[in-house]
């Protein structure tokens, strides 16, 4: 993984000068669960201000972006992983219905059909398909820079073996 630290600092720079973006936001909320998750180490962001971060993006995304698919994805991924980062904002049941929400407003997209896959209840064989057809071309499905890809590819390769 790429250095996170220096990342979120990117971001937040990106942030000041493009408010609203939100591919921004979709980048700030997988870096920002992404350090506390594997409890990387940011020299900028002590891990206390790593989750007030992750609190207010979360919030601004459920007050502000609730409609945004590729938020859904996201966040609804986060969630699922480790819904207790994001306490007072989602609970833990939040994280499946998000990753179906993005999935509802983009059924084409396999990356998103793949996260839903229990609950639309696809069979072994479409998962594997959905597995090969992501790691040809991962950024046709979502593409939010290399940190997210990379992490996504490892768990997609790694579940095909």
């Amino acid at each position: 993984m790429l250095n996170i630290n220096d990342l979120l600092i990117d971001v937040k720079a990106n942030q000041a000068r493009r408010p609203g973006d939100n591919s921004l936001l979709v980048e700030e909320i997988f870096l920002l669960w992404y350090a506390l998750l594997e409890g990387e180490d940011c020299e900028s962001f002590p891990e206390a201000d790593l989750a007030a971060l992750l609190y207010r993006a979360a919030h601004q995304f459920k007050t502000q972006y609730a409609e945004d698919a590729d938020l859904n994805f996201i966040v609804g991924w986060a969630v699922s992983i480790s819904f207790w980062y994001f306490d007072g904002v989602f609970t833990e049941e939040d994280g499946p219905r998000l990753l179906y929400t993005a999935y509802k407003k983009h059924p084409l997209n396999k990356l998103f059909r793949w996260a839903s896959s229990q609950e639309i209840g696809l069979s072994d064989r479409e998962i594997v398909a959905l597995e090969e057809a992501i790691c040809k071309d991962f950024d046709q499905y979502y593409n939010f820079g290399p940190s997210i890809k990379e992490y996504f590819m490892e768990i997609l390769s790694a579940s095909m073996k």
